[in-house]
């Protein structure tokens, strides 16, 4: 089951995370997407900045917990052999969403799509194209945008899980650094 290999790739992320002191460098940032303002920008990012809890506490991406065993669609931009951030987007509601994506990178359009996802169904967007990616989700009157940096070969790992819920969208991203990276 394709399933499994999700569940095993987004659980063994989280069971490395325990293991970071042995391993590297850990970055983890989660945040809420929430409305964005009229300029289009939102906290929903991965910077600096603390969970949604707001104590100084990183939250873990969560576990894609859908029924489907495989991603409604996914797309890719670059060679996706080339160990790619990849973003899963998941539809934890009860109902169809509608929702647009695009990626960009240094202002061009490298992908732009508007899909219907519907409950409980997900979809993966895998960036392998070198340099710095940005993921912009909008659905529901919500909007979320995040950075998306493939991972040097060999080097370091990265994911972003966007959930889709009634009352707006949540992302939090994930990046693993192994200690030969230099």
């Amino acid at each position: 089951m394709k399933r499994r290999n999700l569940i095993a790739r987004v659980g063994g992320v989280v069971a490395l995370g325990g293991l970071a002191g042995c391993l590297g460098a850990v970055v983890d940032a989660g945040s809420s997407g929430d409305d964005a303002g009229p300029s289009g920008d939102d906290a929903g990012s991965s910077g600096d900045d603390a969970g949604p809890s707001g104590d100084g506490e990183r939250e873990t991406p969560p576990e894609v917990d859908s029924s489907d065993d495989d991603p409604i669609e996914r797309y890719e931009v670059g060679d996706a052999g080339d160990d790619p951030h990849v973003a899963t987007i998941w539809n934890a509601g009860d109902g169809d969403r509608s929702l647009s994506l695009t990626v960009r990178r240094d202002d061009e359009t490298a992908l732009e799509k508007s899909l219907g996802v519907p409950a409980d169904a997900y979809l993966e967007v895998a960036v392998a194209a070198g340099g710095r990616h940005e993921l912009v989700v909008e659905s529901g009157g919500s909007t979320t945008m995040t950075q998306l940096e493939r991972s040097p070969a060999d080097c370091g790992h990265a994911e972003t899980v966007i959930v889709l819920r009634e009352d707006g969208l949540e992302s939090h991203s994930r990046s693993r650094t192994g200690t030969d990276c230099n």
